[in-house]
């Protein structure tokens, strides 16, 4: 299966890609399925689910970086557990694209709110690692702030006004926690940026600082527990691979790389002296610096060690750790957790990612230790990965 390595314009033939159909037009998400509900002759309540669930699988495509395909299409299926109706909806859409000559589409052209002021433009300029979706929210947010304030200079910028943003946003405009603390997270961003970039007095300084105390909303962070292998089974999954196999849930697992940072590394970025991995993030432009734990090294020196022996010589600096596409690593893996009698149903590849942050948690490292070294930007989020583990040591360990 080919992956999308690039999209092409909107409406732009594209050049073959190997495995498809050459001179395959390109669309964007809701340019196809504009198209596809046109091809109905009527369209109405009873015909919903073909239009949600083709919305379902090019998601899916979007994320994995896979052409519409039979084989993306039966590995969406598998990948979902869909029924055989839901399949039978679905079919609809791969005949349509097989029809029309449709093998690749694009994600929908962002919409991106204006910012408000100079401040939150240049904010935004300055920090190339937010993502399009995140950049809406932190202008959205931003702005809203700024407007509460009634005046664009960062200088007003406090712990006080924060706080009363904050219940603002929650007792007046009845945002849900989890958007109210994105928006804090903006203004702790924003506050950081000025901190580096603006002179100021100490007592500027310190207003600022204190802002970062300011406490987000509690929200049900229990819905959002993801399971972790325990590690016994990632020790035993291990076990029971090749080298190879061993080396990527090694560097996944204890690590925490995510799947396309997986595929992404190549041995330039392997640094066996000072024990670190130089990893392409998420949304990233630059590679980051993350500690490659003992564990994880000794499984990728064996396999390395395996690899020079196969060219009899050795590795390009280019060498790729992992060029298997998502499908093949996620089957495999599923394979082998049930191959040793765990229940595969429980655990994703991104399960491994958990276990690398719930082990640096339950190993002594503090949260700050544990979001840097899975390169989250803010706190928050690692504390959705480590919350299972957080309350596990707290009723275990903590003080009359």
């Amino acid at each position: 299966m080919s992956k999308l390595e690039k999209y092409q314009p909107s409406g732009e033939l594209s050049p073959a890609v190997q495995g498809e159909q050459p001179n395959a037009t390109v669309y964007q998400k809701s340019e196809l399925i504009k198209l596809y509900i046109g091809s109905f002759k009527k369209f109405g309540d009873s015909q919903k689910n073909y239009r949600t669930y083709a919305l379902q699988y090019i998601d899916y495509l979007l994320e994995q970086e896979l052409t519409i395909s039979e084989a993306s299409f039966d590995n969406f299926i598998a990948h979902r557990g869909a029924s055989a109706s839901y399949v039978s909806y679905l079919r609809k859409f791969l005949k349509y694209c097989k029809a029309q000559n449709i093998s690749l589409v694009r994600p929908d052209n962002p919409k991106i709110a204006p910012a408000a002021n100079e401040l939150i433009l240049a904010f935004i300029a300055h920090n190339h690692w937010i993502n399009d979706r995140s950049k809406n929210t932190y202008i959205n947010g931003l702005n809203q702030y700024f407007g509460f304030l009634g005046d664009n200079n960062w200088q007003m910028i406090d712990a006080r006004n924060v706080a009363a943003f904050r219940d603002y946003l929650k007792d007046n405009k009845e945002l849900s926690a989890f958007t109210i603390n994105s928006y804090l997270s903006a203004i702790k961003e924003l506050v950081k940026f000025c901190l580096k970039n603006y002179q100021m007095a100490d007592g500027q300084i310190k207003a600022l600082n204190e802002v970062k105390e300011v406490k987000t909303l509690k929200t049900n962070t229990k819905k959002y527990y993801k399971n972790a292998l325990p590690p016994d089974v990632l020790k035993r999954l291990i076990a029971g691979e090749d080298t190879r196999w061993a080396a990527y849930w090694g560097i996944m697992g204890y690590c925490g790389l995510r799947v396309k940072e997986l595929q992404a590394l190549k041995w330039a970025d392997v640094d066996f002296d000072l024990d670190i991995l130089k990893v392409l993030g998420k949304g990233q432009n630059t590679k980051e610096e993350v500690k490659l734990f003992g564990k994880a090294k000794v499984l990728l020196r064996a396999f390395l060690g395996e690899a020079k022996e196969t060219v009899q010589g050795s590795l390009p600096k280019n060498f790729e750790i992992c060029s298997y596409s998502y499908p093949t690593l996620y089957n495999h893996f599923k394979a082998s957790l049930k191959a040793i009698g765990v229940d595969e149903t429980k655990y994703s590849l991104h399960s491994l990612r958990h276990t690398c942050g719930q082990q640096m948690l339950e190993s002594g490292n503090p949260l700050e230790f544990v979001q840097r070294q899975l390169r989250h930007a803010s706190t928050d989020t690692t504390a959705v990965y480590v919350n299972k583990k957080l309350d596990e040591m707290f009723l275990k360990n903590v003080q009359e």
